[in-house]
């Protein structure tokens, strides 16, 4: 199962996204959700950093990506878009996907 955790500051910004896991709904190379995944969150972070300019701090290895997002409009903007997607990827294929927020109340 893949899982999306975000964590969100005290003004509900996103300050953190961990992705980990695998979906395990196809054969490798085949797996639709895993590729869905894949493509919004690297289309988030590639976005973040060549349209905003800003450097993201940012750990990837098999099956785990984890970058803070700067709190500049625009990167928050871009990541809420990312979550847009993770979420309506939930809704279809929530036995391989979960997205869970993390973070402090106002």
């Amino acid at each position: 199962m893949i899982r999306v955790t975000v964590t969100r500051n005290e003004n509900q910004t996103i300050e953190r996204v961990v992705v980990s896991g695998h979906a395990g709904a196809g054969p490798l190379g085949f797996d639709l959700v895993c590729a869905g995944v894949s493509t919004l969150v690297v289309t988030c972070v590639n976005s973040i950093e060549r349209l905003t300019g800003l450097h993201l701090n940012e750990v990837e290895r098999d099956g785990y990506v984890r970058f803070d997002v700067p709190q500049s409009r625009d990167a928050q903007l871009l990541a809420e878009g990312m979550l847009i997607g993770v979420q309506d990827m939930e809704r279809e294929y929530g036995a391989h996907i979960t997205l869970r927020t993390m973070g402090k109340n106002k």
